[in-house]
């Protein structure tokens, strides 16, 4: 009866991931953390048999990955200062960082729509 009452607060966020794993791993071998465990790699089993059936569900997969990855390398490109890191440990630093990183992205989706939008204009 506790799996369904973690589920729920975790999916209602009254419950952090973090106090939950504190509070199991206080002990040798809860039981409910021993069953959830196992309701894990079962889960992970039944994906890995529809990821190797489905052919459509590997090539979504792979499509996926591979814009995350190109995301990823954009990424690096525009947020090259020392070397793609967070390097401050003070979190006004870390914030202005990572709200740069985002208004560059922003900034480079905005011109690509722009330049889509007169690729567009000019074949009509």
């Amino acid at each position: 009866m506790l799996i369904p009452r973690l589920a729920t607060a975790l999916r209602q966020r009254t419950a952090e991931p973090e106090a939950i794993l504190r509070r199991f791993i206080r002990g040798q071998s809860h039981p409910v953390f021993a069953a959830l465990l196992e309701l894990g790699k079962a889960t992970k089993t039944i994906f890995l048999c529809k990821y190797l059936s489905d052919k459509n569900l590997r090539r979504e997969i792979n499509s996926g990955l591979n814009v995350i990855e190109r995301w990823s390398g954009v990424n690096n490109f525009i947020f090259y200062g020392n070397g793609n890191e967070l390097v401050s440990n003070r979190r006004d630093d870390q914030e202005i960082s990572v709200l740069s990183l985002h208004l560059l992205q922003a900034s480079m989706v905005y011109v690509n729509t722009l330049m889509i939008q007169d690729v567009l204009r000019d074949r009509t």
